[in-house]
């Protein structure tokens, strides 16, 4: 449910005798951490000196680096499910896992630095993630239904996004807030899957209003409940409009959601290449109307195909087709 967060807590000094100087990238003896230097940045007036510290993982660079600001860590980034367990492509299942994955987080940080108690931490960045594998429903099926959606929280419309070079999802990107919708097992293992992945990340006015404690706040704490009531009340804001049934429509207008529904799903171009929705979106149509008829049409091509959030996301925990974690025997092929 939680993947990647970013956060910031008041500043500690490094253990002693830790690096000796912070301009020079390597490996740091003894430990699992490696120096990466980073930029010098101005800041009120002053010169700070920014550096990472990147946690291996199994020999290889792994999913915590902690910021530093002239010598002292002051914040941390980590995919919290790819840190805590062993192999990727997991997800947790509970509160206790999430708890348990940031006392691990904690507990590494304690290797370079006085560690910083949770309760102290503002996350000023929360991914929000769920993989679903649903019977009959390949995930191609949710990017063609959603191609040209809009999104409520986010103020541009769906870009093509690629995956192992293949176009194998959507990007939904805001300036707080980002809807991804993605194959999985294409990401994990460069062949098509029945697992989709949807992510929501989350920055700045958007986290702060829909997860912070105080008023304009950042959250200071993370609650697995109501971060999965966030997430669910998020894709549910896609289009849900009740069109007429087609047995019932009277007017080309009513008509028109089903037939633009139909040539989507199928594909069909026009000679210069746009999609019939794209011909009518440069109609000298009013907004009021466009945005009525992308709706309509996205909900009749999410009605066509079986999709409907509401049954993908219960109220209550866990989500019916939701897949915990991504093995090859997801993929086509593994």
């Amino acid at each position: 449910m939680i993947d990647t967060v970013k956060a910031s807590f008041p500043a500690v000094e490094l253990r002693n005798g830790l690096v000796e100087n912070l301009d020079h990238p390597g490996a740091i003896a003894g430990s699992s951490w490696y120096l990466q230097p980073d930029r010098t940045v101005h800041y009120n007036g002053e010169l700070q000196k920014k550096a990472r510290f990147i946690r291996r993982k199994g020999g290889r660079v792994g999913a915590l680096t902690a910021y530093s600001t002239d010598g002292l860590i002051d914040g941390f980034h980590v995919s919290l499910p790819n840190h805590f367990f062993t192999t990727g492509g997991r997800l947790f299942s509970g509160q206790t896992e999430l708890s348990d994955s940031l006392r691990l987080v904690r507990s590494h940080l304690g290797e370079i630095c006085e560690p910083p108690l949770i309760s102290d931490c503002r996350f000023t960045r929360v991914d929000l993630s769920l993989q679903f594998q649903v019977p009959g429903i390949p995930p191609a099926a949710f990017f063609t239904s959603l191609r040209h959606a809009r999104h409520p929280g986010v103020h541009s419309g769906a870009e093509e996004w690629s995956v192992c070079s293949r176009e194998s999802g959507l990007n939904f990107k805001g300036s707080g807030m980002t809807v991804k919708l993605y194959d999985k097992g294409m990401e994990m293992f460069s062949n098509p899957s029945p697992v989709v992945r949807i992510e929501i990340q989350l920055k700045g006015a958007p986290l702060k209003r829909l997860l912070g404690g105080e008023p304009n706040g950042y959250p200071t704490e993370l609650n697995f409940e109501e971060c999965y009531r966030v997430y669910r009340e998020q894709l549910l804001r896609f289009p849900t409009v009740k069109h007429l049934p087609l047995q019932d429509v009277q007017s080309l207008r009513q008509l028109t959601p089903f037939l633009l529904s139909s040539y989507e799903a199928s594909e069909i171009k026009l000679s210069d290449g746009r999609t019939p929705m794209e011909w009518v979106e440069e109609l000298p149509l009013s907004r009021q109307t466009l945005s009525s008829i992308r709706q309509e049409m996205v909900a009749a091509q999410l009605e066509g195909v079986g999709i409907s959030f509401s049954e993908l996301l219960p109220e209550t925990w866990p989500p019916p087709c939701m897949v915990n974690r991504v093995l090859p025997l997801n993929v086509v092929g593994g």
